[in-house]
């Protein structure tokens, strides 16, 4: 049987990277969810070369367009984080990824994000990665604790890696 691969947001591993310069470790994720798969810690901030700490972000609608733009500065990082996903997607793609946890809030990662009224989006890199992977289970980490939705996200996973193992 191959090894699978969860993607995570590195935060929720323990990885001080947040614009803050701190974590927010995810306790299921480092306790069980290391024992059943192999998880891929990633930072799209941090990857495609912001330091930490950094200015804190947010998603603004503009002529219908979504941008990730500094609070302070309004500086907009939306082609800097495209530009990282295109590579990252590829890399994604050589990988046996059976599931990916996203943190919960952030502009970058979140799945549930409101904006102003247009209703609830996906965070800039969450919307990229289901837009080339929606056959991937995904979830935020605040729904781990809820064991309904643990257990389907698991059954989700496990589904996949069946199904990749008939494969591979």
């Amino acid at each position: 049987m191959n090894q699978f691969t969860l993607g995570v947001s590195a935060c929720l591993l323990g990885h001080n990277v947040r614009y803050d310069g701190k974590n927010k470790l995810n306790w299921w994720l480092y306790t069980e969810g290391r024992k059943m798969f192999n998880l891929l810690p990633i930072c799209p901030e941090k990857e495609c070369g912001l330091p930490v700490p950094r200015e804190p972000m947010h998603l603004e609608e503009k002529k219908g367009e979504i941008y990730l733009l500094g609070n302070q500065t309004q500086k907009d990082f939306t082609p800097l984080i495209h530009k990282w996903a295109v590579k990252k997607i590829e890399e994604l793609k050589t990988i046996q990824l059976c599931g990916y946890v996203f943190k919960s809030k952030s502009p970058s990662c979140g799945l549930n994000l409101s904006l102003n009224s247009q209703g609830k989006i996906q965070g800039l890199w969450a919307y990229i990665f289901s837009q080339n992977f929606p056959f991937i289970p995904i979830l935020e980490e605040k729904d781990l604790s809820n064991p309904k939705l643990r257990e389907n996200f698991l059954h989700q996973v496990f589904r996949l890696q069946e199904k990749l193992n008939d494969i591979y």
